[in-house]
């Protein structure tokens, strides 16, 4: 079946299908901008922990902070349209904890985290996208706040610092952990500290780690500290500011890490670029300041996508909404119409870039069904989802697939 062109349609049923950008163009020669994306997503949080999936082109959420002495313990995934919720058993609710993609083993690496049940843990736990798996094995006490990235080039997930509690001391160690077994690396590097960003830096081959919260003199480090799997090396000092509770990516596109918001005593709302001699501040416009946000790389996209974090959005400070932003090159959205390639909805959702029959028949199944995949519209003509299967998301649908997009 071919749709009609959309000339043979009346101009208001055209809608259009592109995302909020705000912000200017970074320096050098890739245009980047940061877009908020209008979708139904996970709730309000902080302290959560993402990663993303390359074997199956999806960011992967899981728990944080979600009010007064609450911790959420859902697993959502990110496929760059829409958030999906995965009902499964895994890891109690927490927060403060992290968690890397190993994509030697196609699995997402989750360690510790504070919990409601049993405070702070240090269970290891792997999900694959289906089961979440519990790896019992001895390795770092547990803790919460500390950071982790993956080595894809020596396939371990390398693991640094964070604390045990609230008055407790702040850790200095390395471990790394191979898929069977943790091992702490005995060295000398980066001070005691919690609340640090780290990235594989894929170009390079090493882990970069900035600030964190030292609980020093002064409080934060502003320290650019890189891990190359044998010793530490400290880069660069005063640029960025020091700061906590930020989060960091590396563009293995761009060939450059990408640090944005943290504390520093005030909520930070900076992008900042690392291109492994030094840092460049990058895109001027964005989200909101925050701390506590979680970021992930999708390399399938060319984009960095970020969710949630703490902040001040005066008057109030609290949990910021539950935004869904990316930081990447201006590109349309995908047509709403184009749900899949074979019409079996029961496959899952894959686009093939044609409204064609097969869209169609995956749209009635999933209406039929009451399944959230097809939530495309709150009665606004926007695309913008609102949690319901309705009458809403059969019009837009309708007028879009008749329209070719």
């Amino acid at each position: 079946m071919q749709s009609r062109s959309a000339a043979s349609l009346p101009i208001f049923l055209l809608v259009p299908c592109v995302p909020l950008v705000i912000g200017a163009t970074s320096a050098g020669a890739q245009e980047l901008r940061w877009s908020l994306r209008s979708v139904v997503g996970p709730s309000p949080r902080m302290a959560h922990a993402m990663a993303y999936d390359s074997s199956r082109g999806v960011t992967v959420l899981f728990g944080g902070y979600v009010g007064p002495n609450a911790a959420d313990g859902g697993t959502w995934e990110w496929d760059g349209t829409r958030w999906i919720q995965r009902v499964v058993v895994g890891p109690s609710p927490r927060w403060s904890h992290a968690m890397v993609y190993d994509s030697v083993r196609n699995v997402t690496v989750l360690f510790g985290g504070y919990s409601i049940a049993n405070n702070r843990n240090g269970e290891t736990w792997e999900w694959n996208g289906t089961t979440w798996t519990q790896r019992l094995v001895p390795g770092p006490s547990p803790r919460m706040m500390h950071a982790m990235a993956f080595d894809s080039r020596r396939g371990v997930t390398v693991f640094f610092g964070g604390t045990s509690g609230i008055a407790a001391a702040h850790s200095l160690e390395t471990w790394e952990w191979d898929g069977t077994s943790w091992t702490q690396r005995v060295v000398s590097g980066p001070s005691a500290r919690e609340q640090m960003a780290m990235a594989f830096d894929t170009a390079r081959g090493v882990t970069t780690l900035y600030g964190g919260d030292t609980r020093g003199t002064a409080f934060f480090s502003d320290e650019t500290w890189e891990w190359d799997g044998t010793s530490w090396t400290l880069r660069a000092t005063g640029v960025p500011s020091r700061r906590r509770g930020h989060a960091m990516v590396f563009d293995a596109v761009r060939g450059m890490t990408i640090a944005f918001g943290g504390y520093n005593f005030n909520y930070v709302g900076e992008t900042w670029n690392w291109s492994g001699t030094s840092w460049a501040q990058g895109v001027l416009d964005g989200p909101a300041p925050r701390e506590g946000h979680a970021m992930s790389y999708d390399a399938a996209r060319r984009t960095t996508v970020l969710f949630g974090g703490y902040g001040s959005t005066p008057p109030t400070t609290g949990l910021l909404p539950g935004e869904t932003w990316e930081l990447g090159e201006e590109t349309p959205r995908p047509c709403p119409a184009d749900l899949d390639n074979d019409g079996d909805f029961g496959n899952g959702l894959t686009r093939d870039g044609a409204v064609t029959i097969e869209d169609l028949l995956t749209f009635l199944a999933g209406f039929e069904a009451d399944d959230v995949l097809v939530d495309l519209d709150n009665g606004t003509s926007t695309g913008t989802p609102d949690g319901a299967v309705d009458i809403n998301d059969l019009l837009f649908f309708l007028v879009r697939f008749e329209a070719g997009c």
